[in-house]
């Protein structure tokens, strides 16, 4: 996949990731992350955090390529969950940090490029446009 990814994208992209992981895993844990990713129709996310982190970690580059947007998301994770004791949790990580290179034979990298693609092709519904967090009217 040569296409960049926008901050939003990748975003997205790592969202659709987690869901799959989820699916295979039922963690309470990851449930717990991915509700707080939901992206609202306001364009902020459920827990603001959260975004405002993956912003910082991207830097709002809106030319990320697979493999930075890739590496953005293991370190949102982990920096995420650099405390859990949840050992599906853990095996995300192990996962993440088997890809060193962008490698066809890898689940954990097919999974992420699936995601990438649909996030492009695909945007999540929900009607809005990236948002910058309000401001206070004096």
């Amino acid at each position: 996949m040569n296409d960049k990814l926008t901050t939003l994208q990748a975003y997205e992209a790592m969202q659709r990731f987690l869901e799959i992981y989820f699916h295979q895993t039922d963690s309470d844990s990851l449930a717990v992350l991915l509700g707080g990713m939901q992206l609202l129709v306001d364009g902020t996310s459920a827990d603001q955090a959260m975004l405002e982190d993956w912003v910082e970690i991207t830097k709002n580059n809106n030319e990320l390529s697979t493999i930075d947007g890739f590496n953005a998301m293991k370190t949102f994770f982990h920096d995420f969950y650099q405390d859990s004791s949840s050992t599906n949790v853990h095996k995300l990580l192990k996962d993440l940090d088997s890809v060193t290179k962008p490698d066809t034979n890898n689940e954990t990298w097919n999974n992420w490029v699936q995601s990438a693609e649909k996030a492009i092709k695909e945007p999540l519904p929900r009607g809005i446009q990236w948002a910058e967090p309000p401001t206070n009217a004096s």
